[in-house]
């Protein structure tokens, strides 16, 4: 049996390959690791038939032509690339959102699709609660005054003190496994949880402890306002013009998720103004930014490189599910990550 690994700078091969060997010792096990995160020049975001992607296509074939089964992070999984690899018989993708992986295509050939889902929410909602933290204590921007030389007294005064977790109310959009772990975190710390979430029932929420509340409700109540959400085409500026301008000085959005759900152009507006009183993203429209974009000189804006899933433990999480589903399927066991489950019952 041939089993081939293609990682990347993030989840390495060898570390898959590790894995792999844990569950079939027997294996013949190659593969190779992508440039991302470090060189993007061989990153997709949206491609014929998949997206979010890097390497090629052609590097995957040529690595996996003659393989049973194929583990990989983010490399590409196309039609083309299953047409490529006729004794393929399964695939483990080691990420949550499958969306370099041609499931569509997989399921109709009978090759199941095993994923890693949540692999990261305990980085997510760390990095998150994080965000929030450091805005109201004025981290980021006492730092950058500091470093400028400014001893900034001030922000211990009357009119610029933050409030505590206890005082503020937390608006959480999106209610799968981050947005449940993020609102585990925030109601430990005692804040008040709203929760948007058209697929979450109404008393699966409430039976939490938390307040299910609409999109506009919660832009017009909470101090942070925090994105978990996929992207579909339903719900593409979910947070928009109108929800912005609902929000207050008082209000900070946190997005971790994906930059399509948030008008960019609105909120862009809305912190140049100063009419609300920050976000912290870790996601942007264009992505790596480019040295002149305009995110740069607002200071209400707290910024990262899209790292709030980065930790060791998403990478052993991740490696760990996807295999061992993938070992249990060839062992004839029952899974639990599979993706077309169609397949396996066929």
């Amino acid at each position: 049996m041939k089993i081939v690994t293609i990682g990347d700078q993030f989840v390495r091969h060898e570390i898959m390959g590790q894995e792999v060997l844990k569950h079939f010792p027997d294996a013949k096990v190659s593969g190779f690791d992508t440039g991302w995160p470090i060189d993007l020049s061989k990153s997709v975001y949206k491609g014929t038939d998949i997206s979010e992607y890097d390497g090629t296509e052609e590097d995957v074939i040529e690595a996996a032509k003659d393989a049973d089964y194929l583990v990989v992070d983010i490399a590409p999984v196309s039609k083309k690339v299953m047409e490529a690899i006729p004794n393929l018989k399964g695939i483990a993708v080691t990420r949550g959102g499958a969306v370099n992986i041609n499931v569509e295509e997989a399921t109709k050939k009978n090759i199941p699709v095993f994923n890693s889902p949540g692999r990261n929410l305990s980085a997510v909602a760390e990095f998150t609660v994080a965000a929030a933290l450091a805005h109201l204590k004025n981290i980021p921007e006492a730092n950058r005054r500091l470093k400028e030389g400014q001893w900034r007294s001030d922000y211990y005064s009357f009119e610029n003190v933050g409030k505590e977790m206890s005082e503020i109310q937390v608006g959480v959009i999106g209610f799968g496994n981050i947005g449940q772990q993020v609102a585990r975190m925030f109601h430990a710390l005692g804040s008040k949880i709203l929760v948007y979430d058209p697929f979450v029932p109404k008393k699966v929420i409430e039976s939490k402890g938390y307040e299910y509340a609409e999109i506009d409700e919660i832009c017009r109540k909470c101090n942070v306002i925090t994105l978990h959400a996929r992207v579909t085409e339903e719900n593409v500026h979910m947070i928009g013009k109108k929800q912005i301008d609902a929000m207050t000085k008082e209000t900070l959005l946190i997005n971790t998720a994906r930059a399509p759900l948030v008008d960019m152009d609105a909120l862009y507006e809305a912190l140049e103004a100063g009419r609300i009183g920050g976000a912290a993203l870790d996601v942007f429209d264009d992505e790596p930014l480019k040295k002149d974009s305009r995110y740069y000189k607002l200071d209400n804006l707290t910024m990262t490189p899209h790292i709030g899933g980065a930790s060791l433990a998403t990478i052993k999480r991740a490696v760990n599910m996807a295999i061992s589903d993938l070992a249990a399927y060839d062992q004839g066991k029952e899974t639990k990550y599979c993706l077309n489950k169609e397949v396996i019952k066929k």
